[in-house]
């Protein structure tokens, strides 16, 4: 009998392998079969999210938040939602909503400081990459934006630090060294800025801030013939098109 009852259940799931086959069609059958559970919502939301479906993606959102108003998941896909197309306050709203209902979801918290990032609000960026990096230790993008934050709050040791750990994280992460770069260059710390921009360049030979930063440092130490090289490898770099 058990082994008749397994042959039952291995036809069973070779043919919903077909229904699973895609995230789509999976989380369109559960939907399905549960329209008034909000996971599944919420599922086939990021799965339309996947695929660019905006509108149908926030409409599976929406629907998981009727049936669920306090589910956080859903939540934050509203604020990535809202992120995406643009409307920052609405993504505020909707991902300070889901941190007050989870408050361990570091991509919020992430997502928060980019939008402060990009508004100039320098102490609110720093707070919110703080607790992402806090709740995230293996964050590098967290620690760079700390690092530009800090930077412009003026908190140069701070930014330094930032920069380091995103480095430890992601060695090979080119804007990263280059803005660890800039730091020491506005510390007065020549040397190591330089050493950070040919760093970047290994890595990146197309990155024309490094080169331009690079060819700045030189300027400042006298070097005007590897200074022009430089500022002509920039000028390529930023000519290059885009592929």
């Amino acid at each position: 009998m058990l082994l008749f009852l397994g042959f039952i259940l291995s036809i069973a799931a070779c043919q919903r392998n077909g229904i699973w086959k895609d995230n789509m069609t999976l989380w369109k059958d559960v939907v399905k079969k549960s329209p008034n559970k909000a996971r599944p919502h919420n599922n086939l939301g990021n799965a339309y999210g996947l695929q660019n479906r905006l509108s149908e993606a926030v409409h599976e959102y929406m629907t998981a938040l009727t049936l669920k108003p306090d589910y956080a998941d859903a939540h934050r896909n509203m604020g990535d939602f809202y992120r995406v197309t643009g409307q920052p306050d609405m993504a505020i709203q909707a991902y300070t909503t889901a941190i007050k209902l989870q408050p361990d979801m570091p991509d919020a918290y992430f997502y928060l400081g980019n939008i402060y990032l990009d508004r100039r609000q320098w102490d609110e960026a720093v707070s919110k990459f703080r607790t992402a990096v806090a709740l995230k230790p293996n964050y590098p993008l967290a620690y760079y934006n700390l690092g530009l934050a800090s930077a412009n709050q003026g908190q140069l040791d701070d930014a330094i630090r930032s920069f380091q750990a995103a480095i430890i994280l992601k060695p090979d992460y080119a804007e990263a060294h280059v803005n660890l770069g800039s730091v020491y260059g506005q510390k007065g710390l020549a040397d190591e800025a330089i050493n950070e921009f040919i760093i970047a360049i290994g890595i990146k030979p197309s990155l024309a801030a490094a080169h331009n930063n690079l060819a700045i440092a030189y300027e400042q130490k006298g070097w005007h013939d590897k200074a022009a090289k430089e500022y002509q490898l920039a000028h390529e770099a930023e000519a290059k098109p885009l592929r």
